[in-house]
């Protein structure tokens, strides 16, 4: 599970990103695949519900993947050489040709880092032919390069596999690959016979469950136990969610397992619960701990299920905090929370997670001028005008955006709801696209499996704010690691991925930072301090009307050219009135490519931070108290004399909880100089420090009851580790 922030890294083993949508993984094989007479290439062989990937051990050399739409062919039996040359007959030597090829051998009998002596073609084995096979390079990672193939490859199963029968050890090995061979032979003859994925898949599950479920039993009484679907950033899992009487809930995974996920819980260890929506349902459930940064997030697929788990398990949990949206607003509009903490949480009541890229957590764009020489932070003209969408923000954007609305409106026989911009500003393709660099194979999922075309990379944050405020592009705001100054690592070219060259002729590579920024670091600091800004403070609750407010819907939405296509909304989608898989599955699609408006959360204009003395703490004087707030909570910006060129070096790295004020740590201390106190830290901290930064605050206060309320605190607990 992708923890808050935490930077992803290209997996090179075989996972769920290379799938097709929806494709789910069913088991693997190890096997080793024929390369001469004596000589093989140690792997496993992965059966998909849409094609079968070969993975290589030694992760420089390329995954294949078989298409079963390809007309795959499987062959069982005890092969040996013999049999392939009687098979393949003159073609042998063409077919040893082309594996070396696909792996770029040069002399098979040398590289024996890649290969083994085996004697691939002795024992039960698979014959696989095919008319095409996509080439996945993983030294470095790049997309898929489909050749033309008719050609056979020899898998012979190893052991090693996952003993189904207990027997003697002189027949154990012997069984074990009988097993494993046949299993694997009669997956694979009843997922290409199969007409209807989606069956096949509910099968499984059930299968799985049903056997789990009957084991689960024979150890002792089930308190409650379901099917469901551990959600990911970029995966699902289907498993199952069961609760004994050891007062532990686990979370076993069943299918689509493409690394280890089991978890598990105490019940006392379970700090705060939500309802989750998915598809605009109410199926799913966030679990928030005390002892971990990640959240856990289980779909059970129907809301009467999620609602009997959620109301048992609130019943149960004696460690459950109540947080209030209305003491957050609170603590926030009376300066004692940061605007970075402030918007972490409304994302969370609004059922947006880490855990889900349909529903990713979603930032504004506050800086407006990437051209200049010099960042200007007390200047108005560095920031955007926080009051439009972005789709509005220029004059020109802003006139096209009412055409928009005024055309589809006065459309004699509307076939949709008229809108301002069709896509949600924060969507699966916003999300994959910041995160190109990292998990680059997301990318080519969606977009036929390759990087380009070069203008639709992310190359530079000044071309992408042009692009969006000139050009046709969508309009996408940001996500939060865009403000986390550790993980720049996200917008670097650190694995060497090929994505060619730009309209102006120069290689892409890292991301671009604007012209004010010594680098990437610097870049995302300053950001970062944009956002905490006396300006940005004093606008953010027009944002936040915008995006969660009352400018969401209806008249004031038309007002704002604030309005997104129908399939955005909530009120505008109903599953039940859709009959057919094949129009359920359609407008899935069009939910989740366009993007979802985030629940409301206020229904009147949200009140404006107050960063200096505008309430009087009760008992105290209305002059101690303005004195006291002018000099304790007005955030005023002052940069740096020089950018350090160093800055990579020295950025805070540890937990800096008990000096670093953004923690908000204590709520009475809030530095008057925001970017000279963050500077002089990362000037004194030292590199080797633990990789953790926890935005938090451990104490909301609330002044209409003048004392400290720490029971209702919820830390969001940031992990920032790499590990």
């Amino acid at each position: 599970m992708l923890s808050e922030f935490e930077v992803p890294k290209p997996n090179l083993e075989f996972n769920q990103i290379i799938l097709e949508p929806d494709e789910v993984f069913i088991e693997g094989l190890r096997v080793t695949l024929h390369l001469t007479s004596d000589r093989s290439m140690p792997g496993i062989l992965n059966l998909c519900s849409r094609s079968v990937i070969f993975q290589p051990k030694n992760e420089k050399l390329p995954l294949l993947k078989f298409k079963m739409c390809d007309n795959l062919h499987l062959k069982s039996g005890k092969f040996t050489p013999d049999y392939l040359l009687s098979e393949v007959g003159a073609r042998y030597e063409e077919f040893l040709a082309n594996v070396r090829r696909i792996f770029k051998i040069q002399d098979a009998f040398t590289r024996k880092e890649e290969m083994s002596n085996s004697g691939a073609g002795k024992g039960l084995s698979f014959f696989l032919r095919t008319k095409k096979v996509s080439i996945y390079e993983r030294s470095p990672p790049a997309p898929f390069s489909v050749e033309m193939f008719t050609g056979y490859f020899l898998f012979k199963v190893e052991t090693g596999n996952r003993p189904k029968l207990q027997s003697p050890s002189s027949h154990r090995d012997l069984e074990e690959m009988l097993y494993a061979h046949t299993q694997f032979e009669k997956m694979f003859e009843r997922v290409q016979k199969c007409e209807d994925e989606e069956k096949l898949i509910e099968e499984l599950v059930e299968e799985r469950f049903g056997t789990y479920k009957a084991k689960q039993k024979a150890r002792g009484p089930i308190t409650l136990m379901y099917s469901c679907k551990i959600i990911e950033t970029f995966e699902k899992f289907y498993g199952a969610i069961v609760l004994k009487e050891s007062k532990k809930l686990i979370f076993k995974p069943l299918l689509n397992v493409t690394k280890d996920v089991k978890k598990s819980i105490n019940l006392r260890d379970i700090k705060f619960m939500m309802l989750y929506e998915f598809y605009y349902k109410k199926t799913g459930i966030e679990f928030f701990t005390y002892d971990s940064a990640q959240s856990i997030l289980i779909d059970f697929g129907n809301e009467k299920t999620a609602e009997k788990v959620y109301k048992y398990l609130k019943d149960n949990c004696n460690e459950l905090i109540d947080i209030q949206l209305d003491v957050l607003t609170k603590t926030w509009t009376n300066n004692l929370m940061s605007n970075f903490d402030y918007l972490m949480h409304l994302n969370r009541f609004s059922n947006r997670s880490f855990n889900d890229i349909a529903r990713y957590p979603i930032f504004p764009w506050v800086i407006s001028d990437y051209f200049s020489d010099e960042f200007r932070p007390n200047s108005k003209n560095q920031y955007r005008d926080l009051t439009k969408p972005l789709h509005a923000l220029a004059k020109a954007r802003e006139s096209k955006a009412k055409d928009n609305y005024v055309t589809s409106e006065k459309d004699p026989v509307p076939i949709r709801k008229p809108f301002h911009c069709s896509m949600f500003p924060s969507n699966p393709g916003a999300v994959v696209y910041f995160y190109t660099r990292s998990v680059p194979f997301l990318i080519t999922k969606l977009q036929s499996e390759a990087f380009g075309p070069t203008d639709r990379i992310f190359k530079s944050f000044e071309s992408l704010w042009s692009q969006m405020n000139t050009g046709h592009m969508n309009f996408i705001e940001l996500i939060p690691e865009m403000y986390v100054v550790n993980k720049a690592d996200v917008l670097k070219n650190k694995y060497g991925l090929e994505f060619g060259t730009g309209t102006d002729g120069e290689e892409i590579s890292d991301v671009g930072h604007a012209r004010w920024a010594a680098n990437l670091q610097d870049f995302m600091f300053k950001v970062r301090a944009g956002l905490e800004s006396e300006h940005c403070s004093l606008h953010l609750h027009e944002w936040i009307d915008n995006i969660f407010g009352v400018n969401q819907r209806g008249v004031n939405a038309k007002e704002k050219f604030n309005v997104y296509s129908e399939e955005c909304y909530k009120e505008n989608v109903n599953f039940n009135n859709v009959k057919s898989k094949m129009k359920v599955h359609a407008l899935k699609m069009q939910v989740h490519q366009y993007g979802q408006v985030p629940a409301q959360l206020f229904e009147f204009g949200h009140p404006k931070k107050k960063i200096k003395a505008q309430f009087v703490e009760p008992g105290r004087k209305e002059s101690e108290e303005a004195n006291s707030y002018n000099n304790n909570y007005v955030v005023k910006l002052a940069l740096p004399d020089a950018a350090d060129s160093n800055l990579e070096n020295k950025l805070p790295m540890g937990d800096q909880s008990s000096n670093f004020d953004m923690n908000m740590q204590d709520t009475k201390r809030y530095s008057t100089d925001l970017l000279d106190r963050l500077n002089a830290l990362r000037k004194n901290l030292e590199p080797s420090q633990s990789h953790h930064f926890e935005a938090n605050f451990d104490h909301v206060y609330d002044p209409d009851e003048n004392e400290v309320a720490s029971d209702l605190m919820f830390n969001s607990e940031l992990d920032l580790n790499d590990d």
